[in-house]
């Protein structure tokens, strides 16, 4: 079992507000729903990897197909794969909405939107790369970076467990 370095991590979106009642474009929680999407295909090729689900289509996410190839080394090693060699993603809160009063607004579309991830990267997967694969869905999410409407990605812990 390999020690996986833990990561926390908030993504914030930032979007068009207004009346519930209208169709707003480029809002803060479409923009996160993407994301976490993209969030939860990467945990489902990788939780795929782990417990062998070759079915799964995963070829454009290279963290799946390098834990797939570490999957089927050590099925030929005759040895099975262990959660250190995978790298576990979860999405663990999701924060949006208008609050008027210490009650939600339900006809107000939220001009921010966040969500918390629990990474937990294996050693076999550099950090840089998981960092770089956040910032990646952070520009593609992004419905109009220019204007505002946005998603980035920050450390609520650094590696050390120090408040950032």
């Amino acid at each position: 079992y390999g020690e996986r370095l833990p990561w926390w991590v908030d993504v914030t979106a930032t979007g068009n507000t207004g009346h519930g009642s209208r169709f707003i474009d480029n809002t803060a929680v479409e923009q996160l729903v993407e994301l976490a999407n993209r969030a939860l295909a990467f945990r489902k090729g990788q939780r795929d990897a782990l417990h062998g689900a070759d079915h799964s289509d995963h070829h454009n996410c290279s963290h799946a197909v390098a834990a797939k190839n570490r999957r089927l080394a050590k099925e030929r090693a005759g040895q099975k794969m262990q959660m250190g060699d995978v790298t576990s993603l979860n999405i663990t809160t999701l924060q949006a909405g208008v609050k008027a009063g210490g009650q939600f607004v339900y006809n107000c579309v939220p001009p921010t939107a966040t969500a918390s991830l629990d990474i937990r990267i294996s050693p076999h997967d550099n950090p840089e790369d998981i960092g770089n694969m956040l910032t990646a869905w952070c520009q593609e999410c992004s419905a109009d970076p220019d204007n505002g409407h946005k998603l980035s990605w920050d450390f609520l812990r650094d590696q050390c467990g120090d408040a950032k």
